[in-house]
């Protein structure tokens, strides 16, 4: 878990082979961990100019990483078109989790573009398919980001339902990478704190 060393090493990887991919992926996704997010974006556009047989297999997961980026720095037009077309790529290539994470955050783009009902139905598969996958982290992430949802629509009932059941999965599991989204969540049930 030490992302800092990782980032270090992959750097090291692309500077030794720029043709190597899955380092040009690695070093997109530790930057965007780590909120470095020009290089994140940098990475991921290096990665996807790279003429190899395997682009395809990576293109959904840069784009998504890119997008995440973009959105990150306020450039929502293209960061959309990103997660559109990693939504879309992540589908042809069975690759399930991308598409799910991909589903969250447009549905997240979507209720602050005012679109609640495309929202709610990007959020709703982002959780069918973490559920699908059997995956506990995604499971509580897709009811945390429900229960975001209903507080943004004051749908205080729903809100508490949608969080109970992640606390009680990440109490359960003892999904301790989960506990700051939770407690994030918890303070936006205080009326100070209730966003737009």
């Amino acid at each position: 878990d030490d992302i800092s060393s990782a980032l270090t090493f992959i750097e090291g990887a692309v500077i030794n082979d720029g043709s190597n991919l899955l380092a040009w992926y690695l070093l997109a996704k530790i930057n965007l961990e780590l909120s470095n997010v020009q290089s994140s974006i940098s990475a991921a556009n290096q990665a996807l100019e790279l003429k190899t047989n395997n682009l395809n297999e990576y293109k959904n997961r840069l784009l998504y990483i890119r997008g995440l980026g973009l959105l990150s720095s306020g450039q929502f037009p293209q960061a959309e078109h990103d997660l559109l077309q990693a939504a879309k790529l992540s589908k042809i290539n069975k690759d399930w989790l991308y598409y799910a994470y991909t589903q969250s955050i447009l549905g997240k783009l979507k209720q602050r573009q005012g679109h609640n009902e495309d929202a709610a139905n990007r959020l709703a598969s982002a959780l069918e398919y973490q559920e699908l996958l059997n995956c506990p982290m995604g499971i509580a992430q897709g009811h945390l980001d429900f229960a975001e949802f209903h507080l943004k629509n004051n749908e205080l009932a729903l809100a508490q339902q949608r969080f109970d059941i992640a606390k009680k999965l990440v109490e359960q599991k003892e999904l301790n990478q989960v506990i700051p989204l939770l407690t994030h969540i918890k303070t936006l049930f205080e009326p100070s704190n209730k966003q737009p």
